[in-house]
């Protein structure tokens, strides 16, 4: 027989059990995730569900946040509802959820992208001192985030004599981590 166990409401689970975890995982690490998230759970405590039963929220739900969140941006939408998502993946995870629940984002949201120009890059990097010129140089160079340069380790750095790779072993994703090549200037670097 089964065994049963209480399942919460998505307001108990986000402050018993989510925003702990959050905490723990990501103040110290990654702050502005645990930020994110808190933002996140905040826009949740303002739903119509947020006393509905872990079990009983649907995409349907992820549907009515985005239609009753319709003043807010889609990229605010979607920090609830990634939010939203992540709670339900650990609630199942935990054992507090039988089956995932797939949560759609909100269409429309805008992608930051910005790559300087060869000029930007080569001005800023006339005014830095070393060894920032230097660093300035791999992230122009191999397109690598700066927290990745941060943590960039010898032993993550293949060459071969006349050129090289960058091996990035750490991230979000698993498109984070991935092996950058070496354009001449930064090898020469």
């Amino acid at each position: 027989h089964k065994k049963h166990i209480r399942i919460p409401t998505l307001g108990e689970f986000l402050k018993v059990d989510f925003l702990p975890f959050i905490e723990n995982h990501f103040r110290t690490s990654k702050p502005k995730t645990a930020d994110y998230y808190a933002y996140g759970v905040a826009l949740l405590k303002a739903c119509d569900f947020i006393n509905a039963k872990l079990d009983g929220i649907t995409s349907q739900h992820g549907g009515e946040f985005i239609a009753r969140q319709s003043r807010l941006s889609p990229s605010t939408q979607n920090c609830g509802l990634r939010t939203l998502r992540r709670a339900l993946n650990l609630a199942y995870e935990w054992g507090k959820l039988e089956r995932p629940v797939k949560i759609r984002l909100a269409k429309g949201e805008r992608q930051r992208e910005r790559v300087i120009s060869e000029a930007e890059f080569l001005a800023y990097r006339e005014i830095c001192r070393q060894p920032w010129q230097d660093v300035s140089t791999l992230l122009y160079g191999t397109g690598m985030r700066p927290g990745e340069a941060y943590k960039l380790r010898w032993e993550h750095v293949l060459l071969n004599g006349h050129s090289g790779m960058i091996q990035i072993a750490d991230g979000k994703s698993k498109a984070a981590r991935r092996l950058l090549p070496m354009v001449p200037e930064v090898y020469y670097t």
